[in-house]
């Protein structure tokens, strides 16, 4: 009895879409480490789309000491052959689904490690890329010419801008949102507006900014909606012999030109800013390694930030001490103890109260939760049949009344049991009541591919179908079929199926012409009899 309840609970026969969810509280170590190696069903788990959304490298950093000599930086190899072997495992689970991949600004990646990750995540929309040191431009500009879907950059000042920003206009048609990590000289102000003049969003935060390039970025870039030069050390340079001095609050002209914007973010509290006092120290070049760890990913605007947890740190750290200095004060005057012995005191009754509460307080006032008896089973799968496409929309969980069904190469399942994944409100809920097998080769959830054609993959797409539907047999109960429609032609207004049999009515047989239909005065007109279907004399 014993071995035979051991025999039974298998690892490999937990539930897919469990997996899922317990492999989405992991980071990329853990993913990477071999679970993928436990067993197939493992593997399968491990390569769903929804875990490789995002590649995010941020806690992986290089073992580099400086240099004075280009690339200025020196990586040790055990820390490079650490990150190719991240990389290299985790675009082999993603099968090209990543979205989104981010690098820590201490991640100093190589031109043949990123030409690698551009090959092997082609529909990339956005990368966080804060060090260059190691890329030169001929790797940069291979892997851009592959990321065609970039609609967002995070990236560090460069010397030589003109290069980089023209491979984006020329390839990234979708490309809208930039984030520049560094000093905004005049040089990188024309660039922009000559080669990104359909640029949207735009953040220059805690780094110099000229105003000259200012002023250039609000003329030139007419679709620009959003502006961040929070905490800038904005200054400006005036004729020689005069030396250069900082702005510290913005005049009339440059609040005119940016009234056009839907959002102008700034921030030039010296005085009480901690991150305008920080980026005047480092003298506008940021050196995020002396401070808190994560604060290189916050941003005034949502859709660059990587983490808002820092952008309201001061402040509310600042809030809670006044608080405190509050309190201390209060407490003596209005009760007579200090504030140690008040908080003592308070401490003790409120643990006195939950003793005594818990002597007199009734046992069984609480609802008790149902047992696994109570929980009502699923009904059994209904077969269907063969139906169309159209009416298999009817079963995508919007009736709680009829099952949740979805189809693969034709094939329809009925995955009821996975309501959470695939039903209203689930990570799936798209592919129910469809046939996904495009959008499941693709790792895609755009509205175009949800349809069953697979005509065009390639030998990686169907490979990742044929994935899906081993899932699918080994998981769900088939339920029934879609339809086959057949396409008319003008030829025959009656359908194919009449103009089949009109052509093998042509044939003339080998005993003599056809006869003749015989019309029946109590029903419809009998075909002929050839003369092979002819009885015989005989009979």
């Amino acid at each position: 009895m014993e071995e035979s309840y051991c025999a039974s609970r298998r690892w490999e026969d937990l539930d897919t879409d469990i997996l899922v969810k317990i492999f989405q509280s992991f980071d990329i170590f853990e993913l990477t480490k071999g679970i993928a190696h436990v067993c197939s069903a493992w593997r399968l788990a491990c390569c769903d789309p929804l875990l490789w959304k995002t590649l995010d490298l941020s806690m992986l950093k290089s073992n580099f000491i400086k240099i004075p000599l280009e690339p200025y930086v020196y990586v040790d190899g055990r820390s490079d052959k650490i990150l190719t072997r991240v990389l290299k495992i985790s675009l082999s689970l993603s099968r090209g689904s990543i979205l989104t991949l981010i690098f820590h600004f201490n991640l100093y990646v190589s031109d043949d490690q990123l030409t690698y990750t551009a090959e092997r995540c082609p529909r990339l929309k956005r990368l966080v890329l804060p060090a260059w040191n190691r890329i030169k431009k001929t790797g940069i500009c291979k892997a851009i010419r592959a990321w065609t879907d970039l609609e967002s950059l995070t990236m560090p000042s460069i010397a030589n801008p003109p290069y980089f920003m023209e491979e984006i206009s020329n390839n990234c048609k979708n490309f809208s949102e930039l984030k520049i990590m560094g000093p905004c000289d005049m040089l990188c102000a024309s660039t922009l507006v000559r080669c990104l003049p359909k640029l949207k969003v735009l953040s220059l935060r805690c780094s110099m900014l000229n105003k000259d390039a200012l002023i250039m970025i609000l003329d030139g870039l007419q679709h620009l909606e959003v502006l961040n030069i929070s905490h800038c050390l904005l200054i400006e340079v005036p004729p020689p012999p005069a030396s250069k001095r900082i702005v510290k609050e913005l005049d009339h002209l440059i609040l005119e030109k940016a009234s056009r914007l839907r959002q102008f973010l700034t921030c030039m509290e010296e005085d009480t800013c901690l991150m305008c006092q920080r980026t005047k120290s480092d003298e506008g070049l940021m050196r995020w390694y002396k401070y808190e760890e994560g604060m290189w990913k916050a941003d005034e605007v949502s859709s660059l930030a990587l983490s808002r947890i820092f952008l309201s740190l001061s402040l509310s750290t600042k809030m809670a001490l006044q608080l405190w200095e509050t309190l201390k004060e209060a407490i003596p005057v209005y009760t007579g103890l200090s504030p140690a012995t008040f908080f003592t005191v308070v401490a003790l009754v409120l643990a006195i109260y939950y003793v005594v509460s818990g002597f007199f307080g009734p046992s069984d006032t609480y609802e008790r939760p149902r047992s696994l008896e109570e929980v009502q089973p699923l009904p059994p799968p209904v077969q269907i049949g063969e139906v169309s496409e159209e009416e298999l929309k009817q079963y995508d969980g919007t009736d709680s009344n009829k099952p949740l069904l979805m189809a693969i190469k034709g094939q329809i399942y009925d995955v009821t049991q996975s309501r959470m994944f695939y039903g209203p409100g689930g990570p799936y809920a798209l592919f129910a009541g469809k046939d996904a097998s495009r959008a499941l080769a693709k790792m895609s959830f755009e509205d175009k591919d949800l349809t069953g054609d697979i005509s065009g993959l390639g030998p990686f797409e169907l490979d990742a179908l044929q994935d899906w539907e081993y899932k699918f047999m080994s998981k769900y109960v088939k339920v029934g079929t879609i339809k086959k429609t057949v396409p008319v032609t003008d030829a025959s207004p009656s359908g194919e199926a009449e103009a089949t049999i009109a052509s093998h009515d042509d044939k003339p047989t080998e005993d003599g012409p056809e006869k003749p239909a015989v019309k029946s005065e109590d029903g419809p007109e009998k075909p002929a009899l050839k003369s092979e279907d002819a009885p015989s004399a005989s009979e």
